[in-house]
């Protein structure tokens, strides 16, 4: 019998870099997006695999977190997104409600009535991660930027006939310091974005099995950490199970061009289907041996496809991506979300579908 599919939900970010983006089109059969006020921005490519999951459904809530939105890009601008996720970090416990009134109640020695703390609460992690979401972004698009770079050095080398080690130190003083840094920063305030993601999450939880898709490293280990803090005095089992489930090359080595022709080839569209096929399976019977097996086969003959796509640009093998499973089956993302998150959690958790949620985090990793 077939599984039942599982829905994968990018976390705990709200967006993905362009080269993450090929990776999920090619491998799962779609993937939401958490929206807060703005809708997801991917790809045209990609319009057909990634989906908005709305964590505020309702209009009014989302038209109320636009406006203050507005409000903060004003700080925004004086201190930069970092300075002002950190500042909004301090709001934790529902301060965000200490308005002016409230205040001034305070002062004339009269009672004033909080707004509703389950809305605050809300209205605090929508904030968080719709100007987290800014500052990703900015950084993505500084990412590109500089890779851009990157191969006009490259090619400025061809052209000074610049191939051996011995002529690249020669150069250095030229061309040295090298112009492109590393990659963007997702893990800034990761135990944050984790604990107000799960909330908003949480408030619009999906019927079926969600499992949640990292592409920041150190995802899972916060999330061990988390729940290892709250409950290994209680005597529960903190084993976690990582399963390897394909491997492919990184796919930003492939020109723009020759990448989206791949996926709208019509001779390449069986042995995309059919990993992607198999991958949902998998993640609906994790560990199950005939799905797993399936899974390497295809995975293995999508990968030798992909090899040959990026030798197209490049004689360089690309480095490895590897999608690896770990999941923590005694634990719910109920749990989860108390353990990091216990104010937001008494507002919105508590519902069946997050109890009934085993940890389940699939990880994209880049090997250098």
């Amino acid at each position: 019998m077939t599984p039942k599919a599982p829905l994968c939900f990018l976390f705990p970010h709200t967006t993905l870099s362009e080269r993450d983006y090929r990776s999920v089109c090619v491998l799962l059969p779609r993937l939401f997006l958490l929206q807060v006020a703005r809708p997801p921005a991917p790809p045209s490519w990609a319009a057909d695999r990634v989906f908005a999951w709305p964590a505020v459904p309702e209009e009014q809530e989302r038209e109320r977190i636009i406006q203050y939105l507005k409000s903060y890009e004003y700080y925004a601008d004086l201190y930069g997104e970092q300075g002002n996720l950190a500042a909004m970090s301090l709001h934790k416990g529902g301060n965000l409600g200490e308005s002016r009134l409230k205040i001034e109640s305070a002062l004339k020695g009269k009672t004033h009535q909080d707004p509703d703390l389950g809305k605050t609460l809300l209205l605090e992690a929508a904030l968080f991660l719709e100007m987290a979401r800014d500052l990703d972004e900015r950084e993505m698009e500084l990412e590109g930027t500089f890779a851009r770079i990157g191969k006009l050095e490259d090619e400025f080398r061809t052209i000074l006939g610049i191939t051996g080690e011995e002529e690249v130190d020669e150069a250095a003083e030229t061309l040295s310091p090298p112009l492109a840094p590393g990659k963007a920063d997702l893990s800034f305030m990761l135990s944050r974005r984790i604990a107000l993601w799960l909330r908003l999450f949480s408030f619009n939880p999906p019927d079926a099995q969600p499992v949640l898709v990292a592409t920041c490293p150190e995802v899972v280990d916060e999330v061990i950490d988390a729940l290892r803090g709250r409950y290994e005095g209680a005597g529960r089992s903190l084993d976690s199970e990582s399963m390897t489930l394909a491997a492919i090359p990184d796919l930003s080595a492939a020109a723009a061009k020759d990448f989206e022709s791949f996926l709208s080839d019509p001779s390449e569209a069986d042995v995309l289907e059919s990993c992607r096929t198999a991958m949902e399976n998998a993640l609906g019977r994790p560990g199950t041996p005939e799905y797993l097996d399936v899974l390497a086969e295809r995975a293995d003959a999508l990968r030798r496809r992909l090899n040959r796509l990026c030798s197209e640009t490049s004689p360089v093998p690309p480095a490895p991506i590897e999608i690896v499973l770990t999941r923590i089956e005694a634990f719910s993302l109920d749990e989860l979300h108390l353990s990091v998150d216990r104010q937001g959690h008494g507002a919105w958790g508590g519902k069946t579908a997050m109890k009934q949620a085993p940890v389940s985090v699939l990880s994209i990793r880049h090997r250098i």
